[in-house]
């Protein structure tokens, strides 16, 4: 991992390194990805999943990267089993994410990874 590109390969790039890293509980590998603002709820959501659910497989939709202006958005659909009763099921999380040129690094800025608890 390093520099990232603002284009859709660099976006496509940094959205599977995100999802890889949070599929093997890299928490803090995942965390180069996500915004400052964000730091403190992702910390509390990985906890929250941490030794609770077991991702198996991710598979990422509808990316949709403007590099124009440095934003994109992607949906993902997660298999996961929670670890107290081990039924494959299903999820679905939408994210946006940005571009920042300043670290050449794409950073997600808004998303519902918390539908893996449910």
């Amino acid at each position: 991992m390093g520099k990232s590109y603002n284009n859709v390969k660099g976006f496509n790039l940094a959205v599977d390194q995100f999802h890889n890293a949070m599929r093997w509980e890299a928490y803090d590998t995942a965390l180069m990805f996500v915004s400052p603002p964000l730091v403190d709820d992702f910390w509390r959501l990985a906890d929250m999943l941490q030794g609770k659910i077991r991702i198996m497989e991710y598979e990422v939709r509808q990316p949709l990267c403007d590099p124009g202006n440095g934003s994109g958005s992607v949906t993902v659909k997660i298999k996961l089993y929670h670890q107290d009763g081990p039924r494959l099921v299903t999820r679905t999380v939408r994210e946006k994410w940005v571009y920042l040129g300043k670290e050449d690094m794409w950073q997600i800025v808004q998303h519902d990874l918390k539908e893996l608890m449910n």
